[in-house]
């Protein structure tokens, strides 16, 4: 009888669990908006990506002045809107793009995202060891590497612009 109870049970769940699996399988193969599009395919907006540099210039003038013990949430906070920064940047196409020859610009484009991702990959450091408390290592960071990935991208990237 105790079998007969529970071949029962499992049959009256079996719709239940079958549309769970089918909901399941459904939501794992409809395509999600795609979040990375290739840098040359995205709407590139030359507001959009101004905005993110003066936001990454911003937060990095205010990490300049030094992370201690009192201003560490703040330098966190900071390292954030930096960090934001640069995944709206590096999805953009810098306006230099369009004065590199064609069949070459490919790689530019590759190569100005690659330097956002080395950005990137400081700034997670530099947080890392703020987290660690570790603020000389972070004020190292941000006074050596972010600035030197600063002024490297903009002489590769940046068209006839003074440096802020």
């Amino acid at each position: 009888m105790a079998i007969t109870r529970c071949c029962n049970s499992v049959r009256r769940s079996a719709p239940f669990i079958l549309a769970g699996a089918a909901a399941f399988a459904l939501a794992a193969f409809v395509p999600a908006r795609r979040v990375t599009e290739p840098v040359d395919t995205v709407a590139s907006s030359d507001d959009e990506l101004e905005h993110a540099m003066e936001q990454m210039n911003a937060a990095l003038k205010s990490l300049l002045k030094g992370v201690n013990a009192d201003n560490r949430d703040a330098a966190l906070e900071q390292i954030a809107k930096f960090q934001s920064g640069v995944l709206v940047a590096k999805l953009r196409k810098p306006a230099s793009a369009d004065k590199v020859a064609e069949k070459e610009r490919p790689e530019f484009l590759a190569d100005y995202r690659k330097t956002l991702v080395r950005v990137l990959t400081v700034t997670c450091e530099t947080e890392t060891a703020i987290l660690e408390g570790k603020l000389d290592d972070a004020n190292a960071l941000i006074k050596n590497k972010l600035t030197g990935l600063k002024k490297e991208g903009h002489d590769k990237f940046q068209e006839g612009e003074e440096e802020q």
